[in-house]
């Protein structure tokens, strides 16, 4: 039965992208239980410019056809159900990374920039371009990183229905984080096994921010023209409720070293995105 669905599944996705028109900048993400957050997500790569939006829907139980729908009515957003296994973490690793692939291999010809995040993260320029102005000063370059910058919860129980996480996670860690996330040109893609970084085709030129060459997920901190907020902790409910259960059963129930981390990223008031 899960050999039908699973060929059923590809079948599906396979008519979602044939239609697809060509796009300068597209982003792709893949999901589980975070419909109270997707609105602003997606509204926030929308003013940066992106044109595309490919969402992988991890096994949610919530509500995130409600929240997609009109997104997906106007073709800006394409919902693919990605129902495979999330846990443990090494498993979760392994189907974002099939989830990759899969949109590349079915955008790699009509989409020029392909942006990799979590729907947890807001990648955009401290110098106040949108992001489809900035990827036109890396033409010469085929993968581009940029560092994440790590928010806690601020301390906020729950955010009102409406407010935005960019309005109300305000406390971030004082260090700019060494990990990046991706913008790549999917034709120069050969594969993905970190969800962090691509193997590229020979030749290509995977640089940071600052054009110095990369090698890996790591690479110098900086983050003064490419960023990403990521706002890993959301809110306290969603930290307690969703994250850390989720966590939990990664390292078998240890979970004090996550409410360690999370306290650490609320050190400096950096409102940056807060209108």
């Amino acid at each position: 039965m899960f050999k039908i669905f699973t060929l059923t599944l590809f079948s599906i996705s396979s008519l979602l992208f044939s239609k697809e028109d060509k796009h300068d900048l597209a982003v792709c993400a893949i999901f589980h239980n975070e419909a109270r957050f997707l609105d602003e997500w997606i509204e926030h790569y929308l003013q940066e410019g992106v044109e595309k939006i490919y969402l992988y829907n991890n096994k949610s139980d919530d509500e995130y056809l409600v929240v997609l729908h009109k997104y997906i009515n106007a073709g800006t957003v394409t919902l693919i159900e990605w129902p495979y296994d999330n846990e443990p973490l090494t498993t979760w690793n392994s189907t974002q990374c099939s989830a990759y692939r899969h949109c590349i291999n079915k955008v790699n010809k009509n989409t020029k920039w392909l942006i990799f995040v979590d729907t947890d993260e807001f990648m955009f320029s401290p110098t106040g371009k949108l992001l489809k102005d900035v990827v036109k000063d890396y033409e010469d370059c085929d993968q581009v990183g940029a560092c994440w910058v790590f928010y806690g919860t601020s301390n906020v129980q729950r955010l009102p229905n409406g407010a935005h996480l960019k309005d109300h996670m305000i406390y971030r860690q004082k260090e700019v984080n060494i990990t990046v996330k991706s913008i790549v040109k999917p034709k120069k893609v050969i594969d993905c096994i970190n969800p962090h970084f691509f193997i590229m085709k020979e030749g290509s030129r995977t640089v940071n921010e600052n054009k110095e060459p990369m090698s890996g997920a790591f690479t110098t901190p900086s983050a003064n023209i490419l960023r990403v907020n990521h706002y890993w902790a959301r809110d306290l409910d969603f930290f307690y409720n969703e994250k850390l259960r989720r966590r939990k059963s990664w390292v078998n129930g240890e979970i004090q070293s996550f409410i360690d981390a999370e306290k650490s990223m609320n050190e400096v008031y950096d409102p940056i995105l807060s209108d």
